[in-house]
């Protein structure tokens, strides 16, 4: 990092041996080595403390990354410096981001909270990204990449070296296609980065960036019983009296047996639509241009199928947010300067489902009929439609930090301000003929129409962060004193009522007093008088204008102890803070005022060496860490009281539930080795476990299967469980002690890594593993079908059944070749992922797996001149 550190990097990067943080860097040519089509977090799959799963299963767009078990809602993303997690969902939605990886001239991961200094959502880790700047000599280079399952992948990039002898600029512009493992799984994106840097003055740096990544993808995110990817000959004939087989549910569908390239999204075979159907295909042109609109006409709406390899996906992905960036470093003396940054983003996304797609029969394939669908003759058919919904926003930012030394010490300070402001709603988008469809609003049905919204409302943030940061030098031992204060409100203003926004009949002065915005009339009614004979009213409700503020500071303190030459010790404690998610408290139109700030407190300690072992270069770091997690929320599922004030649509209420400890010890190890050999190790040995839960709800989730042996839980109804909360409560308080700490789900409990390539003059060879072990499914810790057991048959009584995912170890295999001649460079690489074709699964949820990526090959050239 040369220039752009002097324009963009304020003070988030860590420097070895003088800050007493864990972290990992990744510079421009590992991140060249490692890249092809793939997100960013599949870059860092084989670092410390990670942990990568892909929904496609080829890393295009649908990409999620945990460290040290901390999911992507509570990991701060930096790019160039700018926080980019969604500012109400806490997400990072990758395929927004995909040109990153083919631009980023430096990564650094900082496990646990680290040195962020500015916005929230750092509870586990930080990774900041850092794009490239134009080289001072001019070149271009062209790329392919070809692959399985039809991916292509072609680039460009053009540098102007130094012109006028102050400035310079880049483009770089890629178009990539293909498709996942599994079926169903096509993406097709266009990926632009442009940056200009101007030098008009020893003292002053300028520089523009502009990127973007429109794109769209269909959806693999459905989780499933393992028997639904088996095999047909993997299941057994049933008896005489049922018929069928034992693919079959017990509504007689097809259900198991799909095999295990199987996507459970909504998908017909393309050839069935008919043409009216055909002219509603999302193209690239909706995504780069945002032309979709919220509440468009039917006859003027864009796109709803995606169609590709004779199928037509109805669960579809379409998004586009250009971020325009403006940096500017003033160095006002020769230990003194101001870094500033100005950015906007512009963004619209949208995602297509079905609903309820759950009822809808499948064929053997696995896939949907569009006849079947259009039709309707089956339960619930009548009421099966296609909905969109929509975040429309724009998002503004500043910030700027001046930074000096003062006797060796480092100073830095400075404020960041972003405001943020969206629109959100759900439209539906194809009812299959249907005139309209009904859907509940606050426990009403109302009937919609296409084109209909049925909800709608604007969110607002303003959010600012004072922040400071003291780096003091004292002979061997560095001192880090670091601290943010932030401030943020949001407000929310309906258009449409949403799902939890009860009718203003059943308390009309609450909600006139509580909501404060506009009446809405629907089309359901209710009876007013108990008298049949008189018309029944329309049903009203008061829209909601509704805010919440947060405040928080976060202290970080730790310290370095340089031993020697070759050895030093580091110490941190830092605190780290996450607001909740919008949809947690606001409830969906039920806002929960008693959801308060997630947050975590990290303790560190850790040793690093760097030397030679037999004259050969050697670096080792062993660090163990003690987070303590408060606030963390829960989603209860009730179907029943789908609907109702708290809970949403499907039956979702979110409930704190408790403490939860996580704590784990690291090794990273790399060393060169004899015949031009080079091995690098990692492993991380971690227990994520949750403390004993606070109230009834948050004890059902975690230890319902203890119910089943008839001991501490209140059970009023005398129904064999526990009760669904409300005034009761479960009778015992010592969870832990009697059943044993319940472990998080979704992160290893073990991971090894190990990388060791080979060259020897313009050939490569590199060879990447990963093992994984301890990965629980279930919140309660109870077992899962994993397989078909010995006999390798469904149901037959030995099935493989785990608390946790099997143990799982993937090979990665690359082998590159270079030749430079004529002024002119040429790469070939081979890109082997999943060497082995090994089957495993990758995660997993109460609806069931999600398998993990297949064996994929794919071959890349680039040529620069």
């Amino acid at each position: 990092v040369i220039q752009l550190s002097e324009v963009t990097v304020t003070g988030t990067f860590a420097t070895q041996n003088k800050t007493p943080i864990v972290f990992t860097s990744l510079q421009e040519e590992e991140i060249a080595d490692e890249h092809t089509i793939q997100d960013i977090p599949l870059i860092l799959a084989n670092k410390p403390g990670i942990y990568v799963t892909t929904d496609g299963g080829a890393g295009l767009g649908d990409s999620q990354i945990m460290i040290r078990g901390f999911d992507e809602k509570r990991i701060q993303v930096l790019v160039n410096n700018i926080p980019v997690n969604d500012p109400e969902s806490k997400k990072v939605f990758w395929a927004n981001w995909a040109m990153l990886s083919g631009v980023a001239q430096a990564i650094q991961i900082q496990r646990g909270v680290g040195t962020s200094l500015y916005g929230s959502g750092a509870l586990g880790g930080s990774i900041n990204i850092v794009t490239k700047d134009a080289p001072a000599v001019r070149s271009a280079r062209i790329s392919a990449s070809l692959g399985q399952n039809g991916i292509r992948k072609l680039g460009f990039v053009y540098h102007s070296g130094l012109l006028h002898r102050n400035a310079s600029f880049m483009v770089s512009i890629n178009f990539l296609e293909g498709n996942g493992w599994r079926d169903n799984t096509f993406y097709r994106g266009l990926q632009y980065y442009f940056s200009a840097s101007l030098f008009p003055n020893p003292r002053n740096t300028l520089k523009f960036i502009f990127h973007g990544s429109p794109q769209y993808h269909t959806l693999s995110y459905y989780s499933f019983d393992a028997a639904t990817y088996g095999n047909p000959d993997q299941f057994t004939e049933r008896s005489q009296i049922d018929g069928g087989r034992e693919r079959n549910n017990g509504f007689g569908q097809y259900a198991y047996g799909f095999g295990r390239l199987f996507n459970g999204n909504v998908h017909v075979p393309g050839d069935e639509l008919p043409a009216r159907e055909r002219k509603r295909v999302t193209t690239l042109w909706d995504a780069l241009f945002l032309r979709a609109r919220i509440g468009a006409s039917p006859d003027r709406q864009v796109g709803g199928w995606i169609i590709a390899d004779d199928r037509a996906s109805m669960d579809n992905n379409v998004s586009h947010r250009p971020q325009l960036e403006i940096h500017h470093a003033w160095q006002m003396g020769q230990v003194t300067k101001v870094t500033s940054t100005f950015f906007i983003t512009r963004g619209l996304d949208y995602s297509d489902n079905v609903f309820p797609f759950y009822t809808i029969p499948r064929q053997q394939t696995g896939s949907f009929s569009y006849e079947t669908i259009h039709k309707g003759n089956y339960y619930g058919g009548d009421q099966v439609f296609q909905y969109r919904f929509y975040s429309d926003f724009l998002q503004t930012g500043f910030l700027s930090a001046w930074e000096t030394t003062r006797l060796e010490h480092e100073f830095s300070a400075g404020v960041e301000f972003r405001y943020w402001k969206s629109r959100h709603a759900g439209e539906i988008v194809n009812t299959f003929g249907r005139e309209q469809v009904g859907v509940k609003v606050g426990s009403v049905e109302h009937t919609f129409r296409e084109g209909d919204l049925f909800y709608d409302f604007d969110t607002e943030k303003p959010q600012i962060t004072l922040f400071g940061r003291a780096l003091w030098h004292l002979g061997k031992v560095d001192l880090m004193t670091n601290f943010q204060v932030s401030e943020m409100k949001y407000r929310i203003l309906e258009r449409v009522p949403s799902n939890n926004n009860y009718p203003n009949h059943l308390d009309i002065a609450a909600a006139l007093a509580s909501h404060g915005g506009k009446i809405w009339t629907g089309n359901g009614t209710w009876d007013h008088d108990d008298d049949p004979a008189t018309p029944e009213k329309p049903v009203e409700y008061t829209l909601w204008d509704y805010d919440r503020s947060y405040r928080y500071i976060t202290p970080r303190l730790g310290m370095n102890y340089n031993v020697s030459g070759h050895l030093n010790a580091f110490a941190n404690w830092s605190v780290g803070v996450k607001e909740p998610r919008v949809k947690h408290f606001f409830g969906y139109g039920s806002p929960r005022n008693d959801i308060e700030l997630e947050s975590t407190s990290d303790v560190e300690v850790g040793l690093r060496f760097k030397g030679r072992l037999m004259d050969f270069p050697l670096s080792l770091q062993l660090n163990w860490y003690h987070i303590q997690f408060a606030g963390k929320l829960m989603e209860i599922t009730v179907p029943e009281k789908a609907n109702t004030p708290g809970y949403d649509y499907a039956g979702h209420y979110y409930v704190p539930i408790g403490e939860a400890t996580y704590k784990g010890t690291e090794l990273e190890l790399s060393a060169n080795l004899p015949l031009g050999l080079r091995l690098a190790l990692n492993a991380s040995k971690s227990s994520n476990t949750w403390g004993e839960p606070n109230g009834s709800e948050g004890a059902q989730k975690l230890y319902a299967n203890v119910s089943a042996a008839g001991v501490d839980y209140f059970d009023a109804n005398d129904n064999g469980d526990w009760d669904e909360g409300g005034q009761e409560e479960a009778l015992h308080r010592n969870f832990v002690k009697n059943y044993g700490a319940r472990y998080e789900v979704g992160m290893p409990q073990l991971i090894v890594g190990t990388l060791l390539s080979w060259t020897k003059g313009p050939v490569s060879v590199r060879s990447a593993m990963r093992y994984y072990k301890d990965l629980y499914v279930m919140e309660d810790n109870r077992e899962v079908r994993m397989g078909p057991g010995r006999d390798n048959i469904f149901g037959t009584g030995d099935d493989e059944f785990s608390a946790t995912i099997n143990p799982t170890t993937i090979l990665d295999l690359t082998v590159k070749y270079s030749l430079s001649a004529w002024d002119t460079k040429l790469n070939l690489s081979l890109h082997v992922n999943n060497v082995f074709n090994s089957h495993y699964w990758q995660r997993g949820d109460e609806y069931g797996l999600v398998p993990g990526a297949a064996r994929m090959i794919l071959f890349n050239i680039k040529v620069e001149i």
